[in-house]
């Protein structure tokens, strides 16, 4: 048994089995939508709700999870574990982080330790998957959180989307701001900076935003963890990640689907790369 457990939050986005190989607990966002409270990626899966989006009249909305969801948990983990490392989204695009914080206060503060990763989706989760690697080695709280932090600045994504409503609709549309008023035929493809949406660059069709996904990937630094996500884009998705295996021989490259939760404010069509810089 670790002395450290690791939680992170379902926006995560890890693919099926990972976080459970690992042990690492997620704490479900909420999607609230026609009435009903769902439990992010337990209680709607990523294909009906992309399914129903396409038919809603209504945007859904999102939640943080309770503090006091957060507090059992924590209770749970500290029965069997020296200390708990919590990494989540971003604390600018949910109130994710202020939850954990109160729930760790409230708790255990010396034997829990929050962190806001600045990002989301497997961005956030290769540093979940780091610090459970580093937990499995038997490691103190101290180092385990060091390390998480020490990752921070090397872990980003870049995403093309179909559109700029959802974000704009949702309130998480931060520095794309600047994209708005382009013409309608416009791919937008962000990147996460600063914890917020930031604009990277607009192209006009599906496959120059392909190509582009492709030359800002191949323009990195030596990278340690690759990714593939998307959002009801699976053929995007393969054909992106077939590029990218031929531009990084023996790299793994894992595909993971945009939950409901981030789905919501991306909106359909959305996919991307996310990555982890080697040291």
């Amino acid at each position: 048994m670790p002395r450290v457990a690791v939680v992170t939050d379902s926006t995560a986005d890890l693919p099926p089995g990972m976080a459970e190989d690992l042990a690492i607990r997620v704490v479900p966002l909420n999607v609230h939508w026609e009435g009903a409270t769902y439990r992010d990626k337990i209680d709607l899966a990523a294909d009906e709700f992309y399914r129903r989006l396409a038919e809603a009249r209504e945007l859904p909305k999102t939640s943080a999870p309770a503090v006091g969801l957060f507090e059992e948990i924590y209770q749970e983990l500290l029965a069997e574990h020296e200390g708990v490392v919590s990494v989540h989204i971003s604390a600018r695009l949910s109130g994710t982080c202020s939850a954990a914080l109160a729930a760790a206060q409230s708790v255990a503060p010396e034997r829990i330790v929050v962190i806001d990763s600045r990002q989301l989706s497997l961005c956030l989760g290769w540093l979940a998957v780091e610090a459970a690697r580093l937990a499995r080695q038997d490691a103190p709280l101290v180092a385990v959180a060091e390390h998480v932090r020490r990752l921070l600045p090397r872990v980003n994504l870049y995403a093309a989307l179909d559109t700029l409503e959802f974000l704009q609709r949702g309130g998480r549309i931060g520095r794309a701001q600047a994209l708005i008023g382009s013409l309608l035929s416009v791919k937008p493809i962000v990147q996460i900076q600063d914890g917020e949406v930031a604009p990277v660059d607009r192209v006009r069709t599906r496959a120059a935003a392909l190509r582009r996904l492709v030359e800002l990937t191949t323009s990195l630094p030596s990278i340690q963890a690759l990714g593939v996500l998307h959002g009801a884009a699976p053929e995007q998705a393969a054909a992106l990640r077939d590029e990218l295996a031929v531009r990084f021989p023996g790299q793994q490259i894992v595909t993971s689907e945009i939950g409901a939760v981030i789905g919501t404010h991306a909106g359909p069509g959305v996919y991307g790369v996310a990555y982890l810089l080697a040291e």
